[in-house]
């Protein structure tokens, strides 16, 4: 009898445990059932909504977190809805939705889809014989919230990619902020935007960062974004000739690089570690780093400075690193905020670090789950965006005193400011957020 009840319970368990197994191949989790009707939700098609007392409720489709929403209007901050080509999840308002004769739900016959990218939405109303249809929920379904406005400018670097992430996630809404992501083709137009107050803050690297706090209204760096390391350098000297073995033997012949401040700045600073004079070599400036890595392979100079991505793209072409800046702390970028907009906004700006520092933890903790947001607004050459190792990003800290030192000699030495600035004039650390009291964004769980 024992036997046979131990038996009985063995295959009870086995029969649980493959269910679980069952369920979650099928993508459902135990306990997701829609708040309305209590269908079990899809997560292809899961609608999420984040409410003022922080509580979250769960939807099977559109239809019914519409349903809900029009007795609830006064209660949420943001909704969540998913791509159906990626299965990511983003802010509904940021969704493309398109209503065709496809059924997603059949307990509630809902024919809505959401999709991240409008040319994916086009394609299945063309298909499916549907159309756009606007934000179901309302182009304002928060009216009793007032979020605080902050524009930040950026170019597309992979630096930009945790501002992505916390604009689609909604982590700065989660915050009570509404963030604007502006990305610029050239550094000149993100600059001027800032000085021109168009933004509030900008994404720059450091020798940028210094030279615009002597311009109008004065900006301060408030935290670092990326910074190079041992393990993985940001800029680096390369060559595709296989005659070339060591910088040494590029004297006198033509180096190119991007037309920014920082690569020059970082050029010059690799060639002296190697014992050569900038003046040793023929300066050729290109517009962009693409522009810079056609010069390289098309053979028109002997060497060239990249940023990441453009040393992986250069390394699987088959050129090699003659010098790095893995070991000398030069590849630094930082958040540049404007004096004014701080002094009037301190809360603003702390809620904007916080946001970051969510949307860094949360690309730490889980970085394969966002290689989709990556690949779209990483700026990675096509040639290696499926195979690109995703980036790590550093907790909240600004650079210190004896890395900003160096650059402003360099700028102070090649007359681009005409003399030293303090370093508490340049970077403010009163924003910055304890790491050890940051979470992940309750929309990231």
């Amino acid at each position: 009898m024992k036997k046979s009840w131990f038996i009985f319970i063995s295959i009870v368990i086995i029969l649980a445990i493959i269910g679980g197994l069952w369920g979650r191949k099928k993508g459902t989790r135990a306990g997701d059932q829609c708040e309305v009707d209590k269908t079990i939700i899809n997560p292809m098609f899961e609608v999420r909504a984040f409410l003022k007392d922080q509580s979250l409720k769960k939807f099977c489709s559109i239809t019914c977190a519409q349903g809900w929403h029009q007795e609830n209007k006064d209660k949420v901050i943001y909704f969540t809805v998913v791509d159906e080509k990626t299965g990511q999840s983003l802010d509904s308002s940021l969704a493309f939705f398109a209503e065709s004769e496809v059924i997603t739900v059949p307990e509630v016959k809902s024919r809505i889809h959401t999709f991240s990218n409008k040319a994916d939405a086009l394609g299945h109303a063309e298909k499916f014989r549907g159309r756009l249809i606007e934000n179901p929920f309302g182009a304002q379904f928060t009216p009793s919230v007032s979020f605080e406005k902050v524009n930040v400018g950026v170019l597309p670097w992979l630096d930009a990619f945790p501002f992505y992430l916390a604009t689609s996630k909604p982590i700065f809404k989660e915050n009570r902020l509404d963030v604007q992501v502006l990305s610029f083709l050239s550094e000149k137009e993100r600059d001027e935007a800032l000085v021109h107050g168009s933004v509030d803050a900008i994404v720059t690297d450091l020798p940028s960062g210094i030279l615009l706090n002597q311009r109008g209204r004065g900006f301060s760096i408030v935290r670092t974004v990326m910074r190079t390391n041992p393990r993985r350098p940001m800029f680096a000297l390369m060559t595709s000739s296989k005659d070339i073995m060591n910088l040494i033997q590029v004297k006198g012949k033509s180096i190119a690089i991007s037309k920014d401040l920082n690569s020059r700045f970082i050029a010059e600073k690799l060639l002296q570690g190697e014992g050569l004079r900038p003046e040793e070599l023929g300066w050729i400036i290109k517009d962009d780093m693409e522009s810079v890595f056609k010069s390289l392979f098309k053979e028109e100079v002997k060497v060239a400075l990249f940023r990441e991505p453009f040393v992986t793209h250069s390394m699987k072409r088959g050129a090699k690193i003659l010098s790095d800046d893995a070991m000398k702390a030069l590849g630094i970028s930082v958040i540049l905020f404007s004096n004014e907009f701080m002094n009037r906004h301190p809360e603003s700006v702390k809620k904007f670090l916080f946001s970051y520092e969510q949307a860094v933890l949360a690309i730490n903790y889980q970085p394969d789950q966002y290689r989709t947001l990556l690949v779209e607004k990483g700026g990675l050459p096509k040639e290696i965006r499926s195979r690109y190792p995703m980036p790590m990003f550093e907790g909240a800290n600004a650079p210190d005193e004896f890395e900003v030192t160096p650059v402003v000699e360099w700028l102070v030495k090649n007359k681009h400011i005409s003399k030293p600035i303090p370093y508490q004039e340049l970077v403010k650390l009163d924003f910055l957020p304890n790491p050890e009291n940051v979470g992940l964004a309750f929309c990231c769980r």
